[in-house]
């Protein structure tokens, strides 16, 4: 009976972790040339299954600063309902892209919140990036 309750509890321990991880991890990315194109990819992922995020505007936020700089963010919001397992990795991903228009550093913040579940409360991650432009 103790293994079975111990099993139960480890169970719920794992289940109750919420937790969004960003790669690249450092935030430090590539940089940049001022008046040439620039992308880089942001991929979030859930806990740490790589469970995919099905990204919208009520849970995904981002920010690029200075507002003049040339560069700017797109999340793409669609989700994974009906497409196959192979193509939803692209639904948790933001793309960073655009031509700098200015020498110095662009600071790009973002905001990601996980939902409320039965063995987890709701939680806010923030992730902050910079690229230098040379």
């Amino acid at each position: 009976m103790k293994k079975y309750l111990v099993v139960l509890l480890m169970f719920l321990t794992s289940c109750s972790s919420s937790e969004i991880k960003f790669f690249p991890e450092s935030g430090n990315l590539k940089n940049a040339r001022a008046g040439t194109f620039y992308q880089q990819d942001i991929v979030l992922t859930f806990q740490k299954s790589g469970e995919v995020i099905a990204l919208s505007s009520n849970n995904f936020r981002a920010k690029v600063s200075p507002d003049n700089s040339g560069l700017e963010l797109e999340p793409n919001f669609s989700g994974c309902g009906i497409i196959s397992a192979e193509r939803c990795n692209d639904s948790n991903k933001a793309v960073i892209k655009g031509i700098p228009k200015t020498k110095g550093m662009i600071t790009v913040e973002i905001v990601a919140k996980t939902y409320a579940s039965m063995y987890s409360k709701s939680q806010v991650f923030v992730k902050q990036y910079q690229i230098s432009v040379d």
